[in-house]
């Protein structure tokens, strides 16, 4: 089974445990719902996804390994997840 396929066939398990480690980022978690320990994460895995399953040359799979070059939409997602975080108090590490 390709990586990809074991994310989309397991995207439920996978968000449990995302929203059971983001309840641990304390204090900034303390009180927030479950939809919003969950925000984005449908997004992301399915950006993620799509982009390893697009096409790739050598040299953009070399920049992407880097984190030179990411897609649009794993780049909107990023963006949109972290500007959340970051106002619910997260901090940068967590």
């Amino acid at each position: 089974m390709k990586l990809g396929e074991f994310i989309r066939t397991n995207i439920e398990p996978i968000a449990r445990e995302w929203e059971e480690f983001a309840k641990t980022c304390t204090p900034a978690a303390i009180g927030m719902t479950k939809s919003a320990l969950l925000d984005d994460v449908t997004q992301i895995l399915d950006a993620v996804v799509n982009d390893m399953e697009e096409p790739q040359t050598l040299a953009e799979q070399d920049a992407k390994g880097k984190g030179q070059q990411l897609s649009d939409s794993l780049g909107r997602a990023a963006l949109s997840h972290v500007g959340l975080r970051l106002e619910s108090r997260f901090d940068l590490a967590q």
